[in-house]
């Protein structure tokens, strides 16, 4: 006899497993169905936040040709921004009423349609006329689904003729604005003479685009010991700040002085410094569920685990890349890591570490080049695989470097350097560096940011490239400080 439940030949109930409750086979957890996030934000006539508008959300049980039957699935009140957070729901039809109302304002009672599926949640049915204030829907199509245990990618796509698109690249920056509609802490303030001086040390020091999410590091201060991730749907005011915990071994604090840090796949390397700006880390950080769209259930960017540590410098910047190469007659993945480090006496340098494998919360880096010659104070570093075709037996990378001169410690004027690396030989045991040196350098025009003088936007702050495909990338900086207010703006630079 087959036992149902496991599909096997069993010996339970004398034989017999037509019983399915005898069957001592272990039985498969049940899967776990993909949610969207759901949040709505109500607001008066005037277009500010509406605080005590309750909305309660109905499963569709029953759909007949006349009639629905609903059964309540949630309730939510807007909070004193106007938002209106259902949390996580499954995929599937539901229908939305208003059921209580601020003092002041018409009652509504309008039956919403509810859809979530797998682009996302919209809302329609609204009645031609709204009584006495607005519902808009935060946001339309933009909350993706998220299936628990989707698979993460280490992989960055190979670029074809990468030192012709930087080349290519538009010296003249666009000003565009990160926002979000989240209150930062006091530490994220633009510094002014009456600040604190703890405060003065903190600042942007890393930004980079995933997809359409816009990231950026923050450092944290001598009094709060840890710093912040700040996320923000681009073109929108979606924007979330989280309290970004590192456990450093041997260490007290957790994210405290971040460098520049390089996107790959739905990962984030960064290098952190501590306390006395020596002996830092590499750290990888999870960002497949962060979407500013899906609010604070996502966390933001979630820690995975230390890439390496780095003696005896301080980290500034971390550039990553995965690549193929012919290793004893096959085709081997390998990750090569970049970290450009102040070492103090001996100046700044370049630190190569490679890992053998394609999953990154596997890889097991060693250190296997350092470069000095040339060296400048890079804030930001960003990785390219030049795309040369499958088979071969070398690899080769560029890099993007950009920097800011200063005059008395004030950023005055950008430039960024082109680094061409080609790697061979026998990776596990002999790695040659055939090239490693500045191929190119350009000067690029930054706009807007901050009224003080050397806060503006520059590369001294947070830079990074976005691997937009095969044939394009583009150049991202920011401004020094983030806004004052209770929601948040950061102006940033785009080259492409």
């Amino acid at each position: 006899m087959f036992c149902t439940v496991c599909d096997r030949q069993g010996s339970v109930c004398n034989d017999c497993c037509c019983c399915n409750s005898c069957c001592r086979c272990p039985r498969p957890a049940p899967a776990k169905p993909p949610t969207v996030r759901f949040r709505l934000r109500v607001i008066n006539p005037e277009g500010e936040g509406l605080a005590g508008a309750e909305f309660t959300l109905y499963r569709i049980c029953n759909k007949g040709e006349e009639n629905e039957d609903y059964k309540v699935c949630k309730v939510a009140k807007s909070n004193r921004d106007g938002l209106v957070d259902f949390g996580c729901i499954p995929l599937r039809n539901y229908v939305m009423r208003q059921t209580a109302t601020p003092g002041g304002y018409g009652e509504n009672d309008h039956l919403y349609s509810v859809v979530a599926n797998c682009d996302g949640v919209t809302l329609d049915g609204f009645p031609e006329e709204e009584d006495g204030h607005t519902i808009v829907i935060l946001p339309i199509g933009s909350c993706e689904p998220v299936q628990p245990g989707a698979p993460r990618s280490s992989h960055n796509p190979a670029v074809r003729n990468p030192h012709q698109i930087f080349s290519a690249l538009n010296g003249n920056g666009t000003e565009l604005s990160m926002k979000g509609n989240d209150s930062l802490p006091d530490d994220f303030q633009r510094p002014n003479l009456l600040t604190p001086e703890s405060k003065w040390f903190c600042h942007v020091q890393g930004f980079g685009a995933y997809g359409s999410t816009l990231i950026a590091s923050h450092n944290g201060n001598k009094q709060r010991q840890f710093g912040y991730f700040v996320t923000s749907q681009e073109g929108s005011t979606l924007g979330h700040h989280y309290d970004a915990y590192c456990e450093i071994p041997g260490e007290s604090r957790k994210f405290s002085h971040t460098g520049g840090f390089q996107i790959i796949g739905d990962y984030l390397a960064i290098g952190i410094e501590t306390p006395d700006y020596h002996n830092s880390i590499v750290a990888l950080y999870d960002l497949k569920d962060t979407n500013p769209a899906c609010g604070e259930s996502h966390a933001g960017p979630q820690f995975k685990r230390l890439l390496r540590g780095v003696q005896a410098s301080n980290c500034l910047a971390v550039g990553i890349a995965d690549f193929k190469i012919m290793q004893n007659g096959t085709e081997q993945s390998y990750f090569l890591m970049v970290t450009h480090e102040d070492s103090g006496s001996e100046g700044h340098r370049l630190s190569f570490y490679l890992a053998h494998g394609s999953d990154l919360l596997a890889a097991n880096f060693r250190q296997v080049f350092t470069h000095f010659g040339g060296v400048k104070d890079y804030q930001g570093l960003s990785l390219i695989t030049e795309d040369i075709g499958s088979g071969q037996a070398h690899a080769s990378f560029y890099l993007v470097a950009p920097f800011t001169t200063d005059v008395l410690g004030m950023p005055t004027h950008d430039y960024c350097d082109l680094w061409h690396i080609n790697l061979t030989g026998e990776l596990e045991t002999h790695p040659v560096f055939a090239a490693s040196k500045v191929v190119d350098g350009r000067h690029f025009s930054t706009h807007g940011g901050a009224s003080t003088l050397g806060r503006k936007v520059h590369f001294r702050w947070g830079s990074s490239v976005q691997i937009l495909g095969s044939d394009n990338y583009r150049l991202h900086t920011t401004e020094r400080n983030f806004s004052r207010g209770k929601t948040f703006a950061l102006t940033y630079n785009r080259f492409s």
